[in-house]
């Protein structure tokens, strides 16, 4: 009877999480080849978006209804603009954008409030552009509450590394300023860095990565809230090498996770998950966890040479929940034949025209244990094959619920593209749904990878048509 009674709950959670309303924005003038969009969140009682159309930006203001109540233009971006990031902590909503100004990257940062009330932009890094290392640009990183914000470049110092970095609270007020050298030239910064709420942060070094994605000589630096330079801390890695790592602070537990693919040497594919967890209080590390992985078998292929680390959540509990997903791309030529060879004895390519594949298929979820154990893995099955559009409608968004998770995915292997839902429960059950978006969506194309969370219960993801976009909130 109480097994009987499991399974009830679960089915009528899945059903409660699957039953949603979806409303459809009014669409804006777009560009895809020349504009930009994103979704930023939520701020006050209103969601807000991000357009870039013409050369002109500004962001959109929506109701709970979603219907347009505000556009706030942001004319100093009205330039050669790069790349531009947001953050909103529910009251305001930070703007970090870099601007090319000559042969300088500026990065410009401002603060606009619900009322629309938008604070004076200021400098606050300046780097001339052959000076930058690796990544040709700046790292913006948020802790998890929103309230602080780290800034930073790696860049050239004769023959070392020297990092260029700007700690700001919530008003965008400069906290703390570090220019620091490393005596070692052949080390780059990962973008994967981490801010907790109390300011603390980390940075990834590493040798450039291998044709494997192993990342030699890797080494993790932290600075404490009160100090003032990065300091080296070493993961140990038991003379092995990670890949595609990634650091994130749990600030209820007072814990730094590092975790990432493990290899055994240079060259070969990954063989599972490393985790390492450190004390923020005391720098202690706790011990390391190699946890071996072999998929579900697809297409014959059980190893995690195509996977990449998507996305990863903190269990309430303590532990990590890792969100993985195979992707790769390829490029073949195409051969077209002249009609007017179409009847002659041989078929003579008129031209060919080389192409760009973007395949996007299964995902892998892996959740740990709070001692760094596996607890349980589940496979969501999907296959996306697109060409030269860099797989923009491929991929997935995340729907979190405390009760589990519900993953947003494109399915296109049908005549109509189909919105699909997998809701994975916290024991890793799983239920598959298609989505009901209404007639009104028929013509747009919907990119769940776009999407964000605006509470528990609302996820807003941009949709595109021929000159066209417009945002489609689902509630839940």
């Amino acid at each position: 009877m109480k097994k009987l009674f499991c399974i009830g709950y679960f089915c009528l959670l899945s059903l409660t999480l699957f039953s949603q309303k979806t409303i459809l924005s009014e669409k804006e003038s777009f560009s895809l080849s020349n504009d930009d969009f994103g979704v930023i969140g939520k701020i006050g009682s209103m969601s807000a978006v991000y357009r870039r159309h013409a050369g002109e930006s500004e962001i959109l203001f929506y109701n709970q209804e979603f219907q347009k109540v505000k556009t706030i233009p942001l004319s100093w971006m009205n330039v050669e603009l790069t790349a531009v990031s947001f953050a909103t902590d529910g009251e305001r909503i930070s703007i970090f954008s870099q601007l090319r100004e000559q042969k300088k990257l500026n990065l410009v940062a401002a603060q606009l409030n619900e009322a629309g009330e938008t604070t004076s932009p200021q400098l606050l890094l300046s780097v001339p552009m052959n000076e930058f290392r690796e990544r040709g640009g700046f790292t913006v990183v948020s802790s998890e509450d929103r309230k602080k914000h780290m800034v930073f470049a790696d860049i050239r110092a004769s023959q070392n590394l020297a990092l260029q970095l700007v700690m700001l609270d919530d008003h965008l007020r400069e906290t703390k300023r570090i220019e620091q050298l490393f005596n070692d030239a052949t080390l780059v910064i990962s973008n994967e860095a981490a801010l907790s709420n109390k300011g603390d942060a980390a940075l990834i070094f590493s040798e450039k990565p291998g044709p494997r994605r192993s990342m030699n000589d890797l080494q993790l630096f932290t600075c404490a809230a009160n100090a003032n330079e990065f300091a080296k801390t070493q993961p140990e890695l038991n003379d092995k090498m990670l890949g595609d790592a990634h650091v994130v602070y749990d600030n209820e537990h007072e814990l730094l996770y590092l975790f990432g693919f493990y290899f055994e040497h240079r060259g070969s594919n990954p063989k599972g998950i490393y985790q390492t967890t450190f004390e923020t209080n005391s720098g202690r590390a706790l011990s390391p966890y190699f946890t071996p992985i072999v998929l579900q078998i697809t297409k014959g292929q059980t190893d995690l040479k195509d996977l990449k680390i998507r996305n990863y959540s903190l269990k309430k509990g303590g532990g990590l929940e890792i969100i993985t997903e195979s992707y790769f791309q390829q490029m073949r030529t195409i051969s077209s034949v002249s009609p007017s060879l179409s009847g002659s004895m041989m078929n003579i390519p008129d031209n060919n025209r080389t192409v760009t594949e973007f395949n996007y298929e299964e995902i892998a979820i892996f959740n740990f244990k709070q001692d760094g154990s596996l607890l349980w893995s589940q496979t969501i099955l999907k296959d996306q094959q697109t060409t030269d559009d860099n797989g923009i409608y491929s991929s997935f968004g995340i729907m979190e619920n405390p009760k589990g998770k519900v993953y947003l995915f494109n399915d296109m292997n049908s005549r109509t593209t189909r919105l699909m839902g997998a809701y994975i429960n916290a024991k890793g059950a799983i239920t598959l749904k298609e989505m009901q978006t209404g007639e009104e969506l028929e013509s747009w194309d919907i990119m769940p990878r776009s999407a964000i969370q605006l509470n528990a219960g609302e996820i807003v993801m941009p949709c595109l048509t021929k000159s066209y976009l417009c945002f489609l909130k689902i509630i839940f």
